[in-house]
């Protein structure tokens, strides 16, 4: 989540396939023998799927750029055009899968302003559960491989453009793009 931290975090999507409830509580999170943190594990039925961090990938890097910011006005409309690109780079060895969540701002009076999402390259994840719980909160989300040592020229770009399009009278107070 390039706006929050440059950090990349190591996730694990597990499934509690036992034959008794997890019990919510803190978990020590090793990586073979490397201490790598501490989590909060919350209730899990048996057969239920949930994930666990096991903190930092220091070999994983992302950073995320304002490339351009227009104001026009179409009609009696204002309309704001941000495009960001967001890079990736690896100094792994092997190739790895990467998901890669940022966000538009989102706007609770639809009917006032309006928040689409214009261009994406590559395309936004079309997993379905992200599509149907996430992606209507104008959550971001792409899901990439970093192949061996990609990174500097060879960096991986994730570019994508928003606009944000509302009445000219409406002003938007403390809105700021990063």
């Amino acid at each position: 989540v390039p706006v929050l931290t440059p950090n990349v975090y190591r996730l694990a999507d597990l499934t509690n396939t036992g034959d008794s409830v997890l019990l919510p509580g803190e978990a020590t999170m090793y990586i073979g023998t490397d201490f790598v943190g501490q989590a909060k594990l919350p209730l899990v039925a048996v057969g239920k799927p949930f994930t666990v961090g096991f903190g930092v990938d220091p070999q994983i890097q992302v950073s995320r750029m304002l490339m351009d910011r227009t104001r026009t006005t179409q009609g009696g409309n204002q309309v704001l055009t941000f495009k960001y690109r967001v890079m990736l780079s690896s100094y792994k060895p092997a190739a790895v899968p990467v998901q890669v969540w940022d966000r538009m701002p989102h706007a609770e009076a639809t009917n006032a302003i309006a928040v689409t999402l214009t261009k994406a390259t590559p395309e936004v994840s079309s997993d379905p559960l992200y599509v149907r719980d996430d992606r209507p909160r104008n959550l971001l989300r792409w899901d990439v491989t970093l192949d061996p040592k990609q990174n500097g020229e060879k960096a991986l770009a994730i570019e994508y453009e928003d606009r944000i399009e509302f009445d000219r009278t409406v002003s938007i107070g403390s809105f700021q793009a990063k």
